[in-house]
C-alpha cells in the first residue's frame, strides 16, 4: 500500500500543471478503489494529513507533501474537488511564474563601486 502510494505521488508529480488531480482521480478509478468504507477512509486521512500539513507550516518539516497529498487523496474520490484543486494549482502556478519574473527582472540596478585608481591620490 505505501509503494503505490509513492509511485502515485511520483506520477502526480511528472503530471502537467492543471491536470495532475484530474488525472489522480482517472488513476485510482481505473484502479477501483472505491465503496462507501472507502470513501470515508480516502476523506478521513485527507483531513489528517492536511492537518499534519498545517501543523508543519509553523514547525520544520515537508508541510507541502503532506498538503500535495491532502489534496491527491480528496482528488481522488471526487471528480468536483479534483478540478478544483487543478485550478488553484494552475492559478498559483502562474502566479508564481509572474512573481519570479517579476523578482528576476525589476531588480534594481546596483550602484556602480568606486574604482581604487592610485593616481587619484
Amino acid at each position: 500500500m505505501l509503494v503505490e502510494v509513492k509511485q502515485d505521488l511520483k506520477k502526480m508529480k511528472r503530471d502537467r500543471s492543471g491536470e495532475r488531480f484530474k488525472n489522480e482521480h482517472k488513476r485510482v478509478r481505473h484502479h477501483g478503489a472505491q465503496g462507501g468504507w472507502v470513501r470515508f477512509i480516502f476523506f478521513g486521512l485527507a483531513i489528517v494529513s492536511a492537518a499534519i500539513g498545517v501543523v508543519l507550516v509553523f514547525i520544520p518539516g515537508p508541510a507541502i507533501v503532506f498538503f500535495v497529498l491532502s489534496g491527491a487523496l480528496l482528488a481522488s474520490q471526487s471528480w468536483t474537488m479534483a478540478c478544483l484543486l487543478d485550478r488553484a494549482e494552475a492559478a498559483m502556478h502562474r502566479t508564481w511564474i509572474r512573481t519570479k519574473a517579476k523578482i528576476l527582472f525589476n531588480r534594481k540596478p546596483e550602484p556602480p563601486k568606486p574604482e581604487n585608481d592610485a593616481r587619484a591620490h
